[in-house]
């Protein structure tokens, strides 16, 4: 007999059935979204969406999974940057940068190391992770690189170059983590990109990380050194060649620092030029010197001058971008009464490659100021006879290169007559430093040059002992 309860038990069983059955359904799909999306997500965070390699992620994880199974110093990671990126940037904008980019993780691609894994870290900078293979091997594969211009002649001017520096860190404790390895590797790479032959491979050492950490002290108590006086400015004498009288000194700066001693310019102005500091520094090693001789302008009977001289200070590339330089400048010199012809500028050649128009702009301002313009290091360069054509130069300073085998090297003397000869046809004084020989000064003085300087008659002194040289009449 028919019964409408059995007949509701049945469908109520219909629709538990079939709302498992989509439930089910649905948890499946909601399953399969979950893991199509994890697997986009982890080609996310495992794949460089511009250049196609893996991730910092990814190269973390496979360098631990190596390492764990692997001896010490049987891999190694190279840091690879592109030097000059950022004005590829500036200049050609930012589908171009992107193009280099892809176009540079496609040249590391080809490079031959053995199992390498090649990731792109951060903007511009890539890590290489690969079996370790020695030095020089690895030299002769960046020399191969080199050919990456090639690779770009489609996007960039023809005369246009790639610069980039490179770092090794053979891996010697397999424990550290993967960000660790890379980082010593980046100070390696940091550390060469100051070397003058760019493109090149540079060695991770333990003395490597000290000079980081000295560079990070530095940048961290530069300040509050500046305001303690820790900075001081000491004066090296020049002589003239014919009267050897004193003439004049080059001031130089020098960091009296309370830990570590005196520093000398080598130990810090470099990091300085690269953060900027250096145009304080400069600045008050300028109002230094004008404070000096605003007091010996003044020292003689009467308040008479008891010789006159003129002192040279150097000036950063750095400044040649401040518009206000020559402005400020001559307020200094102003300020303390002083001529701006007694202050000496010197600007080492290699800054003269930057931007040789704008530098051209700025030494003919500081000229119009009555400033004199020396060139420091001249002959350090390359180009030099094809800029000096056009500078407003006053003094040629001989690079010492030059002269630490001149005395024996009969090339070097011809050169050296040759650049002496060629700054008197063009009314410059020539000057020569780091004298330390008396063989160098009879050399330089046979050969005309006007000025000397150096260890052989004065080392760098305290503006004390400076003033003391000058009221003895010490000259050589």
């Amino acid at each position: 007999m028919f019964s409408f309860s059995s007949l509701a038990a049945a469908q109520n069983n219909t629709f538990a059935v079939i709302s498992c059955l989509l439930a089910a359904i649905i948890g499946v799909v909601l399953f399969l979204i979950v893991q199509i999306r994890n697997v986009k997500l982890k080609k996310m965070a495992y794949r460089d969406d511009l250049t196609g390699l893996p991730t910092t992620i990814k190269l973390y994880d496979d360098m631990h999974h190596i390492l764990s199974h692997a001896k010490s110093g049987e891999y190694m990671v190279l840091s690879i940057d592109l030097n000059n990126y950022r004005y590829i940037l500036d200049s050609f904008g930012q589908e171009t940068g992107r193009t280099v980019l892809s176009k540079f993780a496609a040249c590391l691609k080809q490079m031959p190391f053995t199992g390498s894994i090649i990731s792109r870290v951060y903007m511009d900078n890539f890590a290489v992770f690969a079996k370790s293979a020695c030095l020089v091997y690895i030299e002769d594969c960046i020399s191969g690189f080199l050919s990456i211009d090639k690779c770009m002649k489609n996007f960039l001017p023809p005369q246009f170059q790639i610069q980039f520096s490179c770092g090794v860190y053979y891996i010697d404790d397999n424990s550290m983590h993967p960000s660790s390895i890379i980082e010593k590797a980046n100070t390696a790479r940091i550390i060469g990109k100051k070397s003058v032959n760019f493109n090149r491979v540079c060695e991770y050492t333990k003395k490597m990380q000290d000079e980081i950490q000295l560079e990070q002290e530095i940048t961290f108590s530069m300040e509050k050194a500046f305001t303690n006086h820790e900075f001081v400015v000491f004066f090296q004498p020049k002589y003239s060649f014919t009267s050897k009288k004193l003439i004049g000194a080059e001031a130089l700066i020098r960091w009296n620092n309370p830990r570590k001693g005196m520093l000398t310019p080598g130990q810090f102005v470099p990091l300085f030029e690269r953060n900027g500091f250096i145009q304080q520094i400069d600045l008050f090693v300028f109002e230094t010197v004008c404070r000096f001789l605003n007091g010996w302008n003044h020292s003689g009977t009467n308040g008479t001058c008891p010789r006159p001289l003129t002192i040279s200070c150097n000036l950063s590339r750095v400044h040649l971008y401040n518009p206000n330089l020559t402005a400020q400048l001559k307020d200094i010199a102003s300020h303390y009464d002083i001529a701006p012809s007694a202050v000496e500028l010197e600007l080492t050649e290699s800054s003269m490659y930057e931007n040789h128009r704008h530098l051209l702009k700025v030494m003919n301002q500081l000229k119009d100021a009555g400033f004199s313009i020396s060139i420091d290091d001249f002959g350090s360069g390359y180009s030099s006879l094809n800029f000096l054509k056009d500078m407003p130069a006053d003094v040629l300073k001989l690079d010492k290169g030059f002269l630490n085998s001149a005395e024996d090297q009969q090339r070097e003397q011809i050169i050296i007559k040759s650049v002496i000869d060629m700054a008197k046809n063009l009314n410059l004084e020539t000057v020569a430093e780091g004298i330390e020989t008396t063989m160098q000064f009879n050399l330089l003085k046979s050969m005309g040059c006007d000025i000397v300087q150096g260890f052989l008659f004065a080392y760098p002194m305290s503006e004390a002992d400076f003033k003391k040289t000058l009221i003895s009449g010490t000259d050589v």
